[in-house]
């Protein structure tokens, strides 16, 4: 409902939306699509002040988006990981983001 894809493999729902993506860029889906609109609105209110993403391995297991999880280990709550997963399925969608 919210966009978003749960990724079992990795921490999680940057993880997973990335395939989401991905998946329904390489099946064809158009770039105007309400499902990678949705996704990219997902990734993009997940983002930290400081421009990347962050989340950690309880989002798997309590099924819900850790947003403050990398504080801990991240640059501002941030981590290159989440950061490059989010940007990988930013510009697979080719989502036009204002600076």
């Amino acid at each position: 409902a919210d966009g978003s894809w749960y990724g079992s493999w990795a921490c999680c729902f940057t993880y997973g939306t990335w395939f989401g993506v991905e998946g329904l860029v390489l099946a064809g889906e158009p770039s105007n699509s309400e499902s990678l609109r949705r996704a990219c609105a997902f990734l993009l209110s997940k983002q930290n002040e400081n421009g990347g993403w962050g989340e950690d391995f309880s989002s798997c297991y309590d099924k819900a988006y850790a947003k403050s999880g990398m504080e801990r280990w991240g640059n501002g709550g941030s981590g290159v990981v989440n950061t490059a997963w989010a940007l990988l399925a930013l510009m697979a969608a080719k989502t036009q983001v204002n600076s």
